[in-house]
């Protein structure tokens, strides 16, 4: 997966000297990523089309619901909210999982978790920056997928905390960033987001960047 370090961004927004103290920690986050738009949308396309040949579809079948499947996805998280179901086949999107036997429901968390490089484990989806305190009571070594739209402010401070949190309880935690990306304010939260990320050793995906997913 094609990536760049947010070694840049952490500078200019000060993070790194957040961390002076502890060169550990600021060695890591100099090696975490930053995953970008065109290889996060071609992995999912990935994934929707081996999950297209695993349900016995062809090629051709396959590679079309690969499309519509990765459109659906991209234009929910473009909207900074998302239900955590999805029924490729119909590309029927549900906040609960059917227990009919012939719907085939899809974890999204767990797809864009590996989109975003990361083997799925346990992964818990917060839609909701508030939800970040009871961030505690989740089991350990789970995977966090946050899906921040710029509602809630997280400053350096209150990214140091929470990724503190996390890292006591060997929480993995990635960002899919679809705030406003022309608004300051916002563009501070998103760094605290990525500050996040990368001291839990998550990745950052910014939908605000101007890269896209070819037509979508």
């Amino acid at each position: 997966m094609k990536t760049t370090t947010i070694t840049k961004l952490l500078r200019l927004s000060g993070f790194v000297g957040l961390l002076a103290s502890s060169p550990s920690s600021a060695q890591k986050l100099a090696d975490q990523r930053v995953v970008q738009m065109p290889a996060f949308c071609q992995s999912v396309t990935q994934i929707m089309m081996n999950y297209g040949t695993q349900q016995g579809l062809d090629a051709k079948a396959s590679t079309r619901l690969a499309g519509k499947a990765t459109d659906a996805i991209i234009n929910q998280l473009r909207t900074g909210k998302m239900s955590p179901f999805m029924d490729a086949e119909t590309m029927e999107i549900s906040v609960n999982a059917s227990t009919d036997s012939h719907r085939k429901w899809l974890s999204l968390p767990e797809v864009l978790v590996s989109a975003m490089g990361a083997m799925p484990r346990n992964v818990i989806f917060i839609d909701q920056v508030n939800e970040l305190r009871f961030l505690s009571q989740a089991a350990p070594r789970s995977q966090i997928l946050l899906l921040a739209d710029g509602q809630g402010e997280v400053d350096a401070n209150r990214a140091r905390l929470v990724a503190q949190t996390a890292r006591a309880l060997g929480l993995e935690m990635h960002v899919i960033w679809s705030g406003k990306a022309k608004d300051p304010t916002a563009a501070k939260a998103a760094q605290g987001f990525a500050m996040m990320s990368a001291m839990t050793g998550g990745s950052f995906l910014d939908m605000t960047s101007g890269q896209g997913c070819g037509g979508i």
